[in-house]
């Protein structure tokens, strides 16, 4: 009877997984060409395709330029033949547009004056945590030689509050293959993270960034229709030795049970990893999601891989916001806003000032909490960034549900991991750390034993 109750709940999952899944057909395709970018090009041009970028070697996001055609029959075409049969074409796979949702909380208002940034300015107390950006500023940690990537929906790089901090020449626009990452009308979601993480200090105008003196590249990976796995594996495996975080405030759908990555984004995560900042590896931080406690973001693929930091958001009376969703893997927690009063201010389109809540306002927050730290210490690695964060982060008085105590003896919490995130305490202890060990990863020998579920 067990059995046959989570058969029944696994097959309802995955009707509602499938119908939230008829994806629309992309003019882009995934082609893994034997030889050069020379040779892709030659292949692309062959067969009219336009060449748009090389995600990793070999593996190469051809867009289709045919005029009026069906997206949906390529496979049937003359063209698809003949670029199956062409010898340096090991394989090649049209795009599908994934329904990603952008992790922020709608809240309506009418009241556009300037508040004080009550997340940056709190007293040192247990009564109300501070997240110690101003000690950590006062010493001169605010972000400095450190990059950040704003995986996100695109970015108006000339706002006022932005224009000085992002880097031009980095920028790009993976719906397109272009160098302009402007977002599409309406679209300000990036644009917010970009403020929160970067925004430019002592201008006049709207904000200050969490690490105000970091410079950002704009990465569009996603448009109003969606995203691919080719925009999102192009993002996340971009200039891997010039980009050190790469913030991310985008997900599945929530409430829409499991969802694993397709394997040329898991490819780029491992890749990141490995082989970013020089072997030191690339810092993913990812918003936790705002599923709400009828979700849990250990379903998500790309919150729950142990190469990226999930972070969730507690309000300004210390609770979790009811957006958010637990799980096991969220690894800390910075402020953000869950009530009319206590928002998180940030840019908007238009040059405008705006604000902002749902997870969303967290993981830039973190990532700019992270650029302090690699300024402190800029040889920490990946697994470096991932203890500190645990081992610096504090339970307070943090409000809701059971604080439990894992085998380490650390405290830990299914909304707010292992505490909120300090920017003070991480500098000062990234300059004292002595690095760990290299990353070693075991498997065991998978065995098939056919046996009835019967068998005694």
């Amino acid at each position: 009877m067990r059995i046959s109750m989570i058969f029944l709940y696994c097959l309802i999952s995955l009707n509602q997984y499938v119908s939230l899944n008829q994806r629309k057909p992309s003019d882009q395709f995934l082609v893994f060409v034997n030889g050069e970018r020379t040779d892709a090009l030659r292949i692309a041009n062959k067969y009219g395709f336009r060449l748009m970028y090389e995600i990793f070697p070999k593996r190469f996001v051809f867009q289709r330029i045919e005029k009026n055609h069906d997206r949906r029959n390529f496979t049937r075409t003359r063209t698809a033949s003949l670029l199956a049969r062409e010898s340096r074409v090991l394989y090649f796979q049209q795009q599908q547009y994934n329904i990603r949702v952008l992790r922020n909380s709608t809240v309506t208002f009418n009241d556009s004056k300037w508040k004080d940034m009550w997340y940056f300015n709190l007293n040192t107390t247990d009564v109300i945590p501070d997240q110690g950006f101003l000690r950590a500023w006062s010493k001169g940690y605010t972000g400095r030689g450190i990059k950040i990537a704003i995986v996100d929906n695109g970015v108006e790089i000339n706002h006022p509050d932005l224009i000085t901090n992002q880097i031009t020449e980095l920028a790009f626009n993976f719906m397109d293959g272009t160098t302009n990452p402007s977002p599409d009308s309406g679209a300000s979601h990036g644009t917010k993270c970009a403020g929160i993480a970067t925004a430019v200090a002592n201008n006049g105008h709207c904000i200050v960034g969490a690490a105000y003196e970091a410079k950002f590249v704009a990465l569009k990976m996603m448009d109003n229709i969606g995203s691919t796995s080719t925009s999102e594996a192009g993002a996340l495996s971009y200039r891997i030795n010039d980009i050190d975080i790469y913030t991310n405030s985008w997900g599945p759908v929530d409430r829409n049970g499991f969802h694993r990555p397709d394997s040329i984004v898991l490819q780029a995560l491992e890749n990141g990893i490995n082989q970013g900042r020089n072997g030191k590896g690339s810092i993913f931080v990812w918003a936790a999601g705002n599923g709400g406690p009828d979700d849990n973001c250990n379903c998500d693929g790309y919150v729950n891989s142990i190469y990226t930091i999930a972070i969730s958001g507690v309000g300004y009376d210390l609770y979790s916001a009811h957006y958010s969703e637990p799980c096991s893997v969220i690894m800390a927690c910075t402020y953000g806003s869950d009530d009319l009063e206590y928002f998180v201010e940030t840019t908007d389109l238009n040059g405008q000032c705006g604000r902002f809540t749902g997870t969303s306002t967290t993981a830039p927050m973190a990532a700019g909490i992270l650029a302090l730290t690699l300024q402190a210490n800029m040889d920490l690695t990946w697994r470096d960034i991932q203890h500190l964060v645990v081992q610096t982060s504090k339970p307070h008085n943090l409000k809701g549900g059971i604080w439990k105590t894992n085998a380490a003896g650390i405290r830990y919490h299914e909304y707010y991991g292992f505490g909120l995130m300090d920017a003070n305490a991480l500098t000062e202890e990234a300059r004292k750390w002595k690095g760990l060990p290299k990353f070693r990863k075991c498997s065991s020998i998978l065995q098939t034993v056919n046996l009835s579920l019967n068998t005694p």
